[in-house]
C-alpha cells in the first residue's frame, strides 16, 4: 500500500474523530508543533528505535506534548506504535488537505526550482481558482532537480511541466 494512501487513512480516522471545526482547527496547529518536534534527529531516532520500550516512548510523548488532545497524541502513540512514525508529515498534509476540503479550500503543492515572483504566484493561484472553482491555498517546495518548470499537486493529481519530467519523457521516447 502506498505511504500515501495509509497517511490519509491516518489523517480520516482524526479528521472523523475530532467532530467540530474548532476541534479541527486546533488539531491542525498541534500536528504541526508535533511535526516540528518529531523532525528533530534525536527525538525521531528516540521514537523509532527499538532498544526503547514503548511504554517508555509513550511517556515521553504524554510529557512532551502535554496540553494538546488526547487525540492528537494518540496518533502519535498509534504512529509509534505502528512504526510509522516517518508518515507524521504526510499524515499533517492529508490532514490539512480535509480541513481545507471541508472549509472549501484547495491546498496545491507547487514545486519549482527557485521560488516563485509574488506577480507569478497571484496569476497561478487565480488560474486555479477558477479551474477549481473553490479557494486556492498553495503549499510551495524548491526542488532544484527539477532544474526549471513548475509541477503542481492537486490531490491525487500530478501536473508535471518540469524540465527535468521533460528531459525524462524526452530520454524515454529515444529509448
Amino acid at each position: 500500500m502506498k505511504e500515501d494512501s495509509v497517511a490519509k487513512k491516518y489523517a480520516t480516522a482524526l479528521y472523523d474523530v475530532l467532530k467540530t471545526s474548532a476541534k479541527q482547527t486546533k488539531a491542525e496547529a498541534e500536528l504541526e508543533a508535533m511535526l516540528e518536534t518529531v523532525q528533530n534527529e534525536e527525538f525521531l531516532l528516540f521514537l523509532e528505535h527499538p532498544k526503547f520500550q514503548e511504554k517508555e516512548k509513550f511517556n515521553v510523548i504524554t510529557k512532551a506534548y502535554k496540553g494538546f488532545g488526547k487525540e492528537v497524541v494518540n496518533l502519535l502513540k498509534i504512529l509509534v506504535q505502528a512504526k510509522r512514525v516517518s508518515l507524521l508529515s504526510e499524515v499533517v498534509l492529508a490532514y490539512k488537505a480535509l480541513c481545507r476540503g471541508s472549509q472549501n479550500v484547495l491546498v496545491v503543492e507547487v514545486i519549482t526550482a527557485v521560488s516563485l515572483e509574488k506577480s507569478s504566484r497571484d496569476k497561478l493561484t487565480e488560474k486555479l481558482k477558477k479551474k477549481y472553482n473553490c479557494k486556492i491555498e498553495l503549499d510551495e517546495k524548491i526542488d532544484e532537480r527539477i532544474i526549471g518548470g513548475i509541477k503542481l499537486v492537486v490531490g491525487d493529481t500530478v501536473i508535471d511541466g518540469s524540465v527535468l519530467h521533460t528531459l525524462q519523457t524526452l530520454k524515454n521516447t529515444l529509448e
